[in-house]
C-alpha cells in the first residue's frame, strides 16, 4: 500500500473506533429511538458503515471478499430502521465495522485490486464517481465521517 492508502486507511480505522466509543456510552434505547423529523437512529448509522465499506470496495470492484457482506439487506443503501437492534446484533457489528476494515486492507496489500475492473459507481451522497481503489477508500472515509457526525448529532438529542 502507499502511504496515502495507508493514512485514509487510518482515518477510516479512527473514526469506526470513535464511533465504537460513542455507542458503547449509550443505552440500547438510546441507539434504537428515531428523534422526531428523522428517519434514521445511531444504531441504523452504525450498521450502515459497517456493511457499506465491504460493498463499495467489493462489489464495484469483482473481489470476492473473505466472507458475505452479513447484514446487508438491513443497513444498506436505500434501508431504514425497521426493528430494534439488540446487544448480539450490536456486539456484531461492532467486530465486523473493524473486520471489514482489516479485510479491505489486506486486499490492498495483496495487490488484489491493481487487476481488478471497478464498475464505475456514483455514490447519491457526494455525486462522486469511483473508478479505482485509491477512490473508494476516499469516499469510504468520506461516507463514515458522514455517519459518524450525524450519531453524534443524534447522540445529543436521545
Amino acid at each position: 500500500m502507499t502511504k496515502t492508502q495507508e493514512y485514509i486507511i487510518h482515518c477510516i480505522e479512527a473514526a469506526r473506533k470513535g464511533f465504537i466509543e460513542l455507542i458503547e456510552g449509550l443505552t440500547m434505547e438510546q441507539l434504537n429511538k428515531i428523534p422526531q423529523r428523522c428517519n434514521n437512529n445511531i444504531a441504523w448509522n452504525f450498521g450502515h458503515i459497517s456493511v457499506s465499506a465491504l460493498a463499495l470496495a467489493f462489489k464495484t470492484s469483482g473481489v470476492k471478499p473473505a466472507i458475505e457482506i452479513p447484514y446487508f439487506k438491513k443497513y444498506g443503501k436505500g434501508t431504514r430502521p425497521e426493528t430494534n437492534i439488540d446487544a448480539e446484533e450490536l456486539q456484531a457489528l461492532k467486530d465486523y465495522a473493524t473486520t471489514a476494515i482489516s479485510m479491505i486492507k489486506e486486499s490492498m496489500t495483496s495487490n488484489e485490486f491493481d487487476n481488478a475492473t471497478i464498475i464505475p459507481y456514483t455514490t447519491a451522497t457526494y455525486g462522486i464517481p469511483m473508478t479505482d481503489i485509491d477512490e473508494i477508500i476516499a469516499t469510504i472515509a468520506m461516507h463514515d465521517s458522514l455517519h459518524y457526525g450525524i450519531a453524534k448529532s443524534l447522540s445529543r438529542i436521545v
